[in-house]
């Protein structure tokens, strides 16, 4: 058994852990976050955004058969920094909604 083969189950492993606290995540932050009205639109357009995410994930099997695995893990690091960014730089949930107290 190689050591590709040793880690494979625990990459699979934790990608699932991934996908489900992107799911999570995102589910929570919506709901919390967006207007009633708005919610909806709101749960559509994500859940389009990682569906298109989830395709560009498969073409990385492709890019890594084409260039190398170097350089997919290259471009996941960085995809994983913009990601963190992102969701640092993200308001609280609460803020997404206006206020409706009137002042």
């Amino acid at each position: 058994m190689s050591a590709e083969d040793s880690l494979a189950p625990y990459v699979f492993l934790s990608s699932g852990f991934a996908e489900a606290g992107v799911r999570l995540g995102r589910k929570t932050y919506l709901v919390d976050g967006a207007p009633e009205r708005q919610r909806p639109l709101m749960v559509a357009v994500a859940n389009t955004v990682v569906g298109v995410m989830y395709a560009a994930a498969a073409l990385l099997g492709f890019v890594a058969d084409s260039v190398g695995v170097e350089v997919v893990l290259i471009l996941l690091g960085i995809m994983a920094l913009i990601g963190t960014v992102l969701a640092v730089t993200l308001p609280e949930a609460e803020r997404l909604i206006p206020d409706s107290s009137g002042g």
